[in-house]
């Protein structure tokens, strides 16, 4: 092949698998979107980082801003499912997005309190579908301090004076 043509072949097979890519993104959300209408609520897209803010939500009758604790959600399931901690907080982080305790009105013995009952409290929603808190139940004392700390490395509280 003709050592001139080889990056634009190579530039147009990247394109296609980049729409390819996109049109399937594209399809999955329209899947997911007919998935939730079939089922009446937004349930199905929602996760276990759902749940602890709906548990904080209901333990507290406060009203949060939903990215940022959602994000702060995120990295707290995230490090009880093992997973890697690091993109989802460097992530977070370059997005510009808050997800601290403050940030989100909220404390670490808060937060702390309502990640020890999770499983009383998914046990206790019956539209919820299943997620980690079902079938592992609550987190131990010594990884809801986990979960925590690994949020206040993203993201650490206020200096105090």
């Amino acid at each position: 092949m003709n050592d001139t043509l080889a990056p634009s072949l190579r530039l147009l097979v990247y394109c296609c698998i980049m729409v390819t890519r996109r049109r399937l993104v594209e399809e999955v959300a329209i899947m997911q979107v007919f998935l939730c209408e079939q089922w009446g609520n937004a349930r199905p897209e929602e996760g276990s980082e759902h749940y602890i803010a709906y548990a904080l939500e209901a333990k507290t009758g406060k009203h949060y801003i939903h990215g940022q604790l959602i994000g702060l959600c995120i990295l707290l399931v995230a490090h009880f499912q093992g997973q890697d901690t690091g993109v989802i907080g460097r992530c977070l982080q370059d997005l510009g997005l808050d997800c601290s305790f403050a940030a989100n009105q909220t404390s670490r013995d808060e937060l702390r309190e309502i990640l020890l009952t999770m499983g009383d409290y998914v046990r206790s929603e019956s539209q919820l579908l299943p997620g980690v808190f079902h079938f592992r139940g609550s987190p131990a004392a010594t990884m809801a301090d986990e979960m925590l700390d690994v949020a206040e490395a993203f993201f650490p509280p206020p200096a105090t004076q």
